[in-house]
Order: structure tokens, then sequence, then C-alpha cells
């Protein structure tokens, strides 16, 4: 995403640019991470803390740990879906706050069909 700026400083608008291209397609995967990672740490308290300790969980405990983890991760994931999303419309605000950014001039391409970019997916390290 490139944006057209009269007034501004170029280091500014670039800033702008970074952020816009970061924060439009979040995965969340860096909170899912660390909705795992808490999922397992909990699970294994809980291990700790039973009454039977150690020893020997049964096939149901198996399966709340499986459910924890699952539903620990997932919350974390959209968690930082949501973060992102909400830091997007904040930066958004803050450029049109700033009111000099200028409309890319419009193309009228025939038979072109949509735009696609061949940006690679930020999700995972892609």
């Amino acid at each position: 995403m490139e944006l057209e700026s009269a007034g501004s400083p170029m280091e500014q608008v670039r800033y702008w640019e970074r952020e816009l291209n970061r924060l439009h397609a979040p995965c969340g995967c860096e909170q899912g991470a660390g909705g795992l990672l808490i999922g397992i740490v909990g699970y294994l308290l809980y291990l700790w803390l039973r009454p039977g300790g150690w020893g020997n969980p049964g096939s149901h405990e198996l399966w709340i740990g499986c459910g924890v983890v699952i539903i620990t991760t997932s919350l974390g994931k959209a968690a930082g879906i949501l973060m992102a999303r909400r830091k997007l419309r904040r930066l958004i605000q803050q450029i049109r706050a700033e009111g000099k950014l200028q409309r890319p001039p419009e193309h009228n391409y025939p038979d072109s069909g949509p735009v696609r970019t061949n940006q690679p997916s930020r999700c995972c390290g892609g």
C-alpha cells in the first residue's frame, strides 16, 4: 500500500505505509503461541495439584487438557487479531487527522479484472 501526501514528512508517510501493510491482515500467531503456552502450563499445573498427582491421568483428563489447550490457543489468536484491528483503526484515524493525504489518481483499465498484490503472507513468519 502506498500513500501520497502533501505536506507530511516523507519519513512519516513511509512509517504509515509500513504499519498499514503490517496491520491490514493480522494472523494473531504470536498471541496464539502465548495462549498455547498458558494452556500447556495451566494443564500441567492442574495435573500436579490434583488429588491424584501426576500419576496416571485418565483419558477424560487428557481430553480436558486438549480442550484447554485448544481454547487458550484460539483465544490468544483471536485477541491478537482484535488488537491488530484496533491498532489499524487508530492508525487510520491518525492518518485522517493529518488531513494532508491526497487521493491516488483513478485508473480505468479496461478488462483488467480485480487488482491483486503479490505480497507474501506475513502469517507465521512468511
